[in-house]
């Protein structure tokens, strides 16, 4: 159930991972003085598949706590799980200490795997092991994570205590990668992630092997695209691994980064392991299967590259235009993305913001 799901969000500065490292600040200079921080408030989406048909709506409220250190999430999901749809409430909490650091995530949702998930640091503030509980199985999954600076650059790596294997409704076998690296450059953004697993079992039965992604910034700091390739060995046998490879790139409008700073807000120092790792709503909210997608202002537009080297013919090469909309202080409040940009039905999303200013 695991996927690579961006997510977005506000004007936040992301604390350096270490003490060798640059900070790295999202917010715009002439916001930096300011003694309040613009998040969103809502959002509701609205998908529909490749022939422009309704499939789904989801909206969101987002509450801030400064008192209980918390936000909570509340969804109203109108089928965006389930046929025929049906109307489904559920909450989402993000917990944080006072050191800033996020230590709880829980979830209500009776569609996503994840019920709880817990953020253990070490004595330097780094993750050192998360805990989750899954909701279709009955012990933790135990995750534990070491750092290390390799090149001058962070490398956080992730090994999979436990090796769980979840059935899913689909019928198919998810299991999480055994090592996956993170790479940081020295603005703490995330530039690489490996992962190396031999037991994820698709419905074809191959079986994933390793997956590299290489992400690209732009000359402001957003996340401009991504570089993927994947290899595969079938099972039982083991031939040459069947390779594929994927380009993305963006181009971004407007000067407000609300959705990226907000994003930062909520998951604060691990942001790359919340998004790569889970499957949650707020994530999946902002309706994108690659990483990066909200990590900068609204797309303008993007283009999309995928190829099997088993079967050129059925290489894609998509193109698209976003339409985007924005207030008189310059924050989005509707976003339509193109078909095949970011919608699991294939089809275009509609989304719709509304925001809230808080103290810093």
């Amino acid at each position: 159930m695991k996927k690579s799901f961006a997510a977005f969000l506000l004007f936040v500065v992301l604390k350096s991972f270490t003490s060798c490292q640059k900070e790295l600040s999202l917010e715009p200079p002439s916001n930096r003085q300011q003694d309040s921080l613009t998040l969103v408030k809502t959002i509701e989406s609205i998908y529909y598949d490749e022939f422009d048909v309704f499939m789904a709506k989801l909206s969101e409220q987002y509450i801030y706590d400064s008192i209980l250190n918390q936000t909570v999430v509340n969804f109203t999901d109108s089928g965006s799980y389930v046929s025929p749809p049906q109307v489904t409430r559920y909450t989402e909490t993000f917990q944080y200490d006072g050191n800033d650091k996020l230590v709880q995530f829980t979830s209500t949702s009776p569609y996503h795997p994840i019920s709880k998930l817990d953020f253990v640091y070490d004595a330097s503030g780094e993750l050192a092991k998360t805990v989750m509980d899954n909701q279709y199985i009955a012990r933790a999954i135990v995750t534990q994570f070491s750092t290390a600076m390799v090149n001058n650059q962070k490398v956080v790596s992730s090994y999979d205590t436990t090796g769980w294997q979840i059935p899913a409704p689909s019928g198919r076998i998810d299991s999480r990668p055994e090592i996956c690296r993170y790479t940081f450059n020295d603005k703490n953004q995330l530039v690489k992630r490996s992962l190396y697993s031999t037991s994820f079992k698709e419905p074809s039965s191959l079986f994933k092997d390793t997956t590299i992604d290489v992400n690209m910034y732009n000359s402001n700091g957003y996340f401009a695209g991504s570089n993927t390739s994947f290899s595969y060995f079938s099972f039982p046998a083991a031939p040459a691994p069947f390779v594929t490879y994927q380009e993305l790139s963006y181009t971004r409008e407007g000067n407000s980064a609300v959705l990226l700073n907000s994003l930062m807000h909520i998951y604060r120092s691990v942001y790359w392991y919340t998004i790569d790792e889970y499957y949650n709503g707020f994530a999946d909210a902002l309706n994108s299967f690659t990483f990066g997608t909200h990590l900068g202002p609204p797309i303008n537009s993007g283009t999309l590259f995928f190829s099997d080297h088993t079967n050129p013919s059925s290489d894609v090469h998509e193109a698209g235009q976003y339409q985007n909309s924005f207030d008189s202080k310059g924050l989005p409040v509707r976003i339509i993305t193109p078909k095949k940009f970011g919608n699991k039905y294939g089809g275009r999303m509609e989304a719709s913001y509304t925001y809230t200013a808080i103290k810093k």
